[in-house]
């Protein structure tokens, strides 16, 4: 298909009201436009026809419909001098989303475009009789993938007998299958609406087409609206399955969808209706919940299991990760990450990712790793952390686990503090742990002291050997 680019005018200040414009060269607008050179709206866009010396149309085309900054954007419908017309989703000027494109040879193709070309599912019913159903790649079809039989002949071998016996079609547990178990279909959620088709009659059935209709207004829902079954055997079944899925901005709302199925002999089944909810994004929030330091000899870890982190020491993290938020995680993958290079800091598993699947709201997961030190890292603090991807819906965050090093051993300089808080308390010691909302102190008797910052009136740092 040859890529058509095509600039609206360049509109002054003309508001919100019906329009008939004509240029110089002939291209016509009539329709509704909003203030501003970026001009948006709906309406009717015609290009003029002009002749090339070989007596070809080279332009004439005419689009109807929604159009947002001079670009074709919304519904509408694209007609080529030809007679071939599009009728769909447009996104920025293409084709973009559903559509059914009409060729002026009889063709019908029905199903998902992007970036002018077929891509995804659909349905190309050819002026010969030929059915082509399935997965489609840069406008050429790939392979039958939509899980049901599929007509892919010609005319001549459609032409069906008519069975001794007549064929009884029955639409039996109709129901919608998503992933999430809620019974309904969330936001960028792909399920599916299955039932099975019975053939309780005597004799087969020929040439089923299976349309599922929205009989409730609704948008940002993708579905395969027709699905074609060539032959069903007496006293048999076929599972149907018809995909659906939601994209981030449908609706909380009730929805229904009417299945109905023609026979090629007449024996159509009883239509059925399928009623479900479809719910809106709610975002995730993961957060740590609880970080477990373990230097204990067991496993990977290897050091004197007083809980503290310490050069030359190998240590096992546990992380706990915690959905906040309102909606689930789903994919939810997990690195460790080092935010600075240290080569007395090693992490051996650099860029193993960790698989966390999905988080409802409110659930824990946890995930572990080790990492160890030599005896010369100095620093107080460990620049790790640890990267989460793949919620759907949610941006990539980086999350601090905040890990201080306890400095230790009797012939090594020691940093020691004094804590003085607000009611006149001095506490002495060591600083091992610190984050936003508090720090944890060894003082002098190797006890752990848990001290909150708002209580602190200030430290003072000096060294003792």
């Amino acid at each position: 298909m040859k890529k058509i680019i095509i600039s609206l005018f360049i509109l002054s200040s003309i508001y919100a009201q019906k329009h008939s414009l004509i240029s110089v060269s002939g291209t016509k607008y009539r329709g509704r436009i909003i203030s501003g050179t970026k001009a948006s709206g709906s309406g009717i866009f015609t290009v003029k026809t002009h002749k090339s010396p070989d007596g070809k149309d080279r332009y004439g085309y005419k689009y109807e419909g929604e159009f947002v900054g001079r670009k074709f954007h919304g519904s509408g419908t694209f007609t080529y001098p030809n007679g071939n017309r599009y009728t769909g989703e447009f996104e920025n000027g293409r084709f973009q989303g559903y559509g059914e494109y009409y060729y002026k040879n009889g063709s019908v193709f029905k199903g998902r475009w992007a970036f002018d070309k077929k891509n995804g599912f659909g349905i190309l019913t050819k002026s010969d009789g030929t059915v082509q159903s399935g997965i489609w790649e840069h406008d050429y079809y790939k392979l039958d993938q939509s899980g049901n039989s599929v007509i892919k002949s010609t005319k001549e071998d459609l032409k069906y007998t008519k069975p001794k016996h007549p064929a009884f079609l029955i639409i039996d547990n109709l129901q919608l299958i998503e992933p999430s178990g809620n019974k309904s279909l969330d936001a960028m959620e792909k399920g599916t609406i299955t039932f099975d088709l019975l053939n309780k009659g005597k004799g087969y059935a020929s040439n089923m087409k299976v349309t599922a209709t929205s009989l409730t207004f609704g948008k940002n829902i993708d579905y395969i609206d027709t699905i074609i079954l060539k032959k069903l055997d007496s006293k048999s079944s076929e599972t149907i399955n018809i995909p659906i899925s939601a994209d981030k901005n449908v609706k909380t709302e009730n929805r229904e969808f009417k299945i109905d199925i023609t026979e090629h002999f007449g024996f159509d089944a009883d239509p059925a209706v399928i009623s479900f909810t479809t719910t809106a994004f709610v975002p995730s929030d993961l957060q740590i919940e609880k970080i477990i330091v373990d230097d204990d000899e067991d496993g990977d870890s290897f050091g004197n299991e007083n809980g503290n982190i310490e050069p030359g020491e190998s240590i096992e993290i546990v992380v706990r990760l915690k959905n906040l938020g309102g909606g689930i995680a789903r994919n939810v993958k997990a690195t460790v990450v080092l935010s600075e290079i240290n080569n007395n800091l090693t992490y051996p598993d650099d860029g193993k990712v960790y698989n966390l699947g999905s988080i409802a709201s409110g659930e824990s997961k946890e995930m572990s790793f080790y990492f160890f030190t030599n005896k010369r890292y100095d620093q107080e603090s460990l620049p790790i952390s640890i990267k989460l991807t793949g919620p759907i819906g949610v941006e990539e965050k980086t999350l601090s686990l905040g890990l201080m090093i306890a400095q230790k051993g009797t012939n090594s300089e020691r940093k020691m503090e004094t804590v003085m808080t607000k009611d006149g308390k001095e506490i002495n010691g060591i600083i091992i742990k610190k984050d936003s909302n508090h720090i944890w102190m060894e003082d002098l008797d190797g006890k752990t002291i848990k001290i909150s910052v708002d209580e602190i009136e200030f430290i003072r740092s000096y060294r003792k050997m």
